[in-house]
């Protein structure tokens, strides 16, 4: 397709998305790009701001809307951010550094809610009801390698993995969460259609409430075709088992922001079943296009990375 149609393209699925989202009452809000930066901040952009007159004089560029947008869930129980996200990636069919981020979180609802607003928002896009499904990566586990991961810790399910799949040339060196993530993507992410997957091992994400006392997450992620699209979860509620998951995996994943979200989540300042719900806009313009997401950055002669 020419420029020209991509970029109808790509307004007409902003268009959906917004038009959509306040029909259902959700508010448009706009937080910072630039965010404090720590000693730990890695994996993340950093900007120089030493023209600015500031104390601060190095900032990253946030990865994500989420942290600050579950803060604002305190004033309205309904709102949304459509805005530019960066990432270390470099680029290639399916990654940009630089990329256009909606994000929606809502106070009292549930990862049902989510499905059927994706969905939602797919069949206005396609012009056509979607046909999809829901795959559960603990009920695949369970028949693919015959254990039940709602009762087994990331280390025994890393082992397991490791010994049914070596075909698959796992490194032993590999994290945990990083070999259970490459196998949920060799066997699963990628199936053809239109794929809702939940039931995600607890050790896959910090920020995600855990399902009751099991070693499952209330989330799930969209792949159509074997593009991720979205990505949804239950904010965590529980403090300590926060603050043990974010260590767990790493120190830097418990910093300045994570700080934040607890002292909110001791005062009692969030509801226990607020979530939110991620659409990478230039994915699914792919995923509409059936195209790389090359097509979907415009003026890409004036980027800085390239």
């Amino acid at each position: 397709m020419s420029c020209k149609q991509n970029i109808l393209i790509k307004h007409n699925i902003l268009q959906a998305c917004r038009n959509i989202l306040i029909k259902r009452g959700f508010i448009e809000v706009s937080t910072p790009s630039l965010l404090k930066k720590t000693s730990k901040n890695t994996g993340k952009i950093v900007a120089n701001l030493s023209n600015i007159i500031t104390t601060q004089k190095e900032a990253f560029l946030k990865k994500a809307h989420d942290n600050v947008l579950r803060s604002l869930l305190l004033y309205n129980d309904k709102i949304f951010e459509l805005g530019k996200c960066f990432r270390m990636e470099n680029p290639d069919k399916t990654h940009y550094p630089e990329f256009l981020l909606l994000e929606i979180c809502a106070n009292n609802i549930t990862l049902d809610y989510f499905i059927h607003l994706t969905v939602e928002i797919l069949s206005t896009i396609f012009e056509k009801d979607i046909v999809y499904n829901i795959i559960s990566i603990h009920e695949f586990i369970k028949q693919d390698l015959g254990i039940d991961i709602e009762n087994i810790d990331s280390k025994e399910l890393k082992r397991t993995i490791l010994k049914n799949n070596s075909e698959q040339n796992f490194e032993d060196c590999m994290s945990d969460d990083a070999v259970i993530l490459k196998y949920i993507e060799n066997n699963i992410e990628q199936k053809p259609g239109i794929n809702f997957i939940n039931d995600y091992p607890v050790c896959t994400n910090t920020k995600a409430k855990r399902i009751k006392n099991s070693n499952l997450l209330h989330r799930f992620e969209l792949f159509i075709s074997g593009l991720e699209i979205a990505n949804s979860y239950l904010y965590e509620s529980d403090v300590e088992d926060f603050i043990n998951r974010c260590k767990e995996i790493s120190s830097t994943c418990y910093n300045h922001e994570e700080k934040l979200l607890v002292n909110y989540m001791k005062n009692s300042q969030f509801p226990a079943s607020s979530g939110i719900l991620g659409i990478g806009i230039e994915r699914l313009c792919c995923a509409y296009a059936n195209s790389n997401i090359d097509e979907f950055i415009f003026g890409k002669e004036f980027c800085w990375h390239l």
